[in-house]
């Protein structure tokens, strides 16, 4: 055992700090007891007990089992392990050794797999000794050891995502677990009844019924459906190692780069668009790309909020970024003063660590309409039969889903240039102020909208959702929306213009003219 623990030291100092400091005899003892007398009571509910006091087990009483830890196993081990984790990882903030950890010699990689490895190693004590009952289970109720290895490799997927997606939630600041724990139970309960359901229709063969296809890809059989699904999580787990990796090393910087989110953004539209695009040429009236689209348009509001809460700098960040602007193009200034904030090239806009995101924002919504626009147009004479209906009215179709597009992402815009504003006052608590400005601006609209008694209210031009309201105006409240979203978005941009280009003044400028003078020498 010790020689086991000296190997685990020199691999990985983080996982062995861990393990020593929780796997004591204690603990290991309680784990032990409470998972054999767990099995035990599991397998006394679904046994059969006669008059003699004979212990027998049906066929279905094995399946039952199997299936109950299938239910209990991965919960276990996800919510268990999430807490565990991010109360740790609160614990380490809170007492300010985490900037400590991060001086050490050890890379990001070996200390959050340390962490990963070795916080819940408790769950997975437990959940080692109840694997020869699950496998046992299996093996009486006839279900298939390839199933079973599957659903194990599965599970360990699922728990690396949410693993390290609770991590990354610390990342963020936050030190409050049961927090993080209830966003993960919100996320774990369907995760967890899908793969029970992918495991009951594997047992019975039941997948072929399972009409789904992925850019012309069949996922309706065992294998098909378990890849996609381990790939899915992989790349996702990836992307967020990628964002965990960002933020160990540099606490202060944005959630993620401009350069991932563009990644990001393009990955989970192309991700949704292949469940949808094999669907060309059927004669289904509701194609499930029109539902993708649908859930699209009124889901990419709120998640170009987080978006655009991940990407936007902070005053800081964006003083350091217009003062060295400023002063590395002093030679390059024009005449007009309103935009002498941003005498740089395209480049530091679309790519610049500290630079606003009004550009990040506008590049991220061209790649989601370049993505599902011309399907949408594709499959706009599928939708309430307009095959029968006249060009005209496909042509009137497709302008609204146009306009919708335009609105929509004019509305994304002015979010993020009042963000970003709200972010470069000088106040105290930013980010609560720039929440509250913009939970604002869309709250309002549809609380206006759903009071108003008038029908089909143009009210709703003006909310998220503008969609609603599109069948029903008129061209002039339409041209009015759009004129007064880009005077509103023009507004903004030149205010955090100038600001930037105040806050950008030179330091020893301001030191200079407020120093007082010195006094005559003798």
């Amino acid at each position: 055992m010790l020689l086991i623990l000296e190997r685990i030291g020199n691999w990985n100092p983080q996982l062995f700090r861990e393990i020593k400091g929780r796997l004591n005899f204690r603990n290991a003892a309680l784990v032990v007891s409470a998972s054999l007398l767990g099995q035990l009571f599991l397998i006394g509910i679904f046994s059969d007990h006669y008059n003699n006091d004979s212990f027998t087990m049906q066929v279905d009483g094995w399946l039952n089992i199997f299936r109950t830890l299938n239910l209990i196993l991965p919960m276990a081990l996800v919510l268990g392990g999430s807490y565990m984790l991010i109360s740790d990882m609160s614990q380490e903030q809170r007492r300010g050794t985490l900037n400590f950890i991060r001086l050490t010699p050890q890379s990001s990689q070996v200390i959050l797999i340390g962490k990963m490895l070795g916080v819940p190693v408790l769950i997975y004590l437990a959940t080692v000794l109840a694997l020869p009952l699950h496998l046992w289970a299996a093996i009486c109720a006839s279900v298939p050891l390839s199933l079973v290895f599957t659903f194990d490799l599965m599970v360990v997927a699922i728990c690396s995502l949410f693993y390290s997606a609770a991590i990354f939630y610390t990342m963020l600041g936050e030190t409050t677990p049961w927090i993080g724990t209830f966003l993960v139970v919100l996320l774990t309960y369907p995760t967890i009844i899908m793969l029970g359901s992918f495991m009951e229709m594997a047992r019975i063969d039941n997948l072929i019924y399972f009409n789904l296809q992925w850019f012309y890809f069949p996922l309706n059989s065992t294998f098909t459906v378990a890849l996609f699904s381990l790939l899915s999580i992989c790349l996702a787990t990836y992307g967020i190692w990628q964002f965990l990796n960002r933020r160990f090393h540099n606490p202060n910087a944005t959630i993620i780069s401009k350069s991932q989110s563009y990644l990001l953004v393009t990955c989970t539209n192309l991700w949704m668009l292949g469940f949808g695009v094999t669907q060309i040429g059927s004669d289904s009236s509701y194609p499930p790309f029109i539902a993708l689209a649908s859930f699209l348009y009124f889901l990419a509001p709120f998640c170009f909020l987080i978006l655009i809460a991940a990407l936007s700098p902070h005053r800081q960040s964006l003083q350091d970024w217009a003062r060295y602007r400023g002063e590395m193009n002093h030679g390059k200034r024009g005449k007009n003063k309103i935009f002498s904030a941003f005498p740089v090239g395209l480049q530091d806009l679309i790519f610049g660590e500290k630079s606003p995101v009004i550009i990040a924002i506008a590049i991220n919504l061209a790649i989601t309409a370049i993505i599902w626009i011309p399907g949408i147009i594709i499959f706009s004479s599928k939708l309430f039969y307009w095959g029968d209906q006249s060009s005209i009215f496909k042509t009137s179709a497709i302008l609204g889903i146009a306009i919708a597009t335009i609105i929509s992402a004019n509305f994304i815009l002015i979010c993020a240039a009042i963000a970003q504003f709200m972010l470069l006052i000088k106040t105290q608590k930013p980010q609560l102020w720039a929440s509250a400005t913009v939970a604002t601006v869309i709250i309002l609209p549809i609380m206006i909208a759903l009071l108003s008694s008038a029908e089909n209210n143009p009210i709703w031009l003006f909310s998220p959702f503008s969609a609603i309201a599109l069948p029903n105006a008129s061209i002039t409240a339409i041209l009015s929306t759009i004129i007064a979203q880009w005077g509103i978005l023009a507004i903004f941009s030149l205010q955090l213009t100038r600001q930037l280009r105040k806050i950008g003044e030179s330091a020893s400028k301001a030191m200079l003219t407020s120093r007082p003078s010195l006094p005559p020498s003798r």
